[in-house]
């Protein structure tokens, strides 16, 4: 068994905000911890369904905001890019403190130098046997997801790990 860890957001067409960031980053490292989920493991941040005409500044500083309250925990901040996102590949790549990014199914910008670390595909959408295929591969960067599992057998060696 592999764990990844998300903090899904509110409905479609919510508005980030720094203060919203910081509390929900927050939140995310609180819980992480309250469920014993060890130091260095991804947190992962679903950054979808904003509001049409959110500034591109306030879906950064959410994001950063979101970013600096995981870290200051010791968890490893990544990002899963989703729908009505609104940012360029460029911005997500040089503007977002993010290394690690996880991308939804549909379309949904790159990551300029980097990719992704995670893939969503849906099969079967909108049917009862509707499942998320979510295939890990290294960035174009090298940078990989940092996920708990009990599995040896998909645990990197310890020389991989940066």
């Amino acid at each position: 068994m592999a764990l990844m860890v998300v903090q899904h957001v509110a409905l479609p067409g919510w508005h980030p905000t720094v203060q919203l960031g910081t509390e929900y980053g927050e939140n995310a490292a609180k819980y992480a911890g309250e469920a014993d989920l060890p130091p260095g493991v991804n947190l992962w941040l679903d950054l979808e369904g904003i509001a049409q005409g959110t500034s591109h500044a306030d879906i950064k500083g959410y994001a950063n905001a979101w970013f600096n309250a995981v870290a200051a925990a010791d968890y490893v901040p990544g990002v899963y890019v989703g729908f009505d996102v609104f940012l360029s590949p460029d911005e997500l790549f040089f503007d977002l403190k993010m290394k690690h990014y996880w991308r939804a199914d549909g379309h949904i910008p790159h990551v300029s130098h980097r990719g992704y670390q995670l893939i969503q595909s849906i099969l079967d959408p909108n049917t009862p046997q509707e499942f998320d295929r979510d295939v890990t591969k290294d960035d174009d960067l090298g940078g990989f997801a940092l996920w708990l599992t009990s599995n040896p057998a998909l645990m990197r060696p310890a020389t991989a790990i940066a």
